[in-house]
């Protein structure tokens, strides 16, 4: 009915310096944990089904000031999500990956992507329906690339994807529209406020389309 039928307060840090970073399965127990930042200061709170706080703990993430959580996703498939982060001085991209069970930090991985600054990345999904979440990007151009990864969590390609380069068609949403496995993209026009949706197999478009949602400004998706 899409009624909200209940709601509940959640725990988390109430300082004002703690920066929501995202939302990720940090344990591998399939429920989403929230994760935190305090300058270099990193915690996790890791719900129960119930929406309650099973425990929090400070993580131990090395880097610097200088690096930016970009995304949290599952790119090597083994059911616990990493963090992607990128340094926003040198461009270098790392991805900390934490212990099922857990949640500790296990480590950190250096993906082979773009270090150039004309790069940025859109969000991730599991464009080719492999059970592992790949990392969509676009350059300052408008011309869109993916980065695939394997089960160690290395880039294995990245095959551009023939979306429209036109700065004036932004990312909206991305999501499996269709139900195939894939992850597709929805994109609206910053001028005419038109909606169109990619249908995606890897970084093959299978069809691209009109979506028929309101063209009124005062509709905005919400972030995901």
């Amino acid at each position: 009915t899409g009624l909200i039928n209940s709601r509940r307060h959640i725990g988390v840090s109430l300082d004002l310096a703690d920066e929501f970073q995202g939302v990720g399965d940090l344990n591998g127990d399939g429920i989403g944990d929230v994760l935190t930042r305090n300058g270099d200061s990193w915690e996790a709170w890791y719900l129960t089904a119930t929406g309650n706080i099973a425990f929090s703990q400070v993580l131990s993430i090395p880097g610097s000031s200088t690096q930016e959580t970009q995304e949290i996703g599952d790119f090597d498939g083994d059911g616990t999500d990493e963090l992607l982060l990128r340094d926003t001085a040198t461009g270098e991209w790392s991805s900390v990956t934490f212990a099922p069970g857990t949640g500790a930090v296990t480590g950190t991985r250096m993906p082979a992507m773009t270090t150039s600054s004309q790069w940025t990345l859109q969000g991730v999904g599991d464009f080719d329906g492999n059970g592992r979440d790949d990392a969509l990007l676009r350059r300052t151009n408008g011309r869109w690339q993916i980065y695939n990864f394997d089960a160690s969590g290395n880039v294995t390609s990245e095959p551009r994807v023939p979306m429209t380069p036109n700065g004036t068609w932004q990312l909206r949403w991305l999501d499996d529209f269709d139900g195939d496995g894939n992850t597709d993209v929805l994109l609206r026009r910053t001028n005419t406020l038109q909606w169109t949706l990619y249908r995606l197999d890897g970084s093959t478009v299978l069809e691209q389309g009109k979506a028929p949602l309101t063209p009124k400004a005062v509709w905005q998706t919400q972030q995901q």
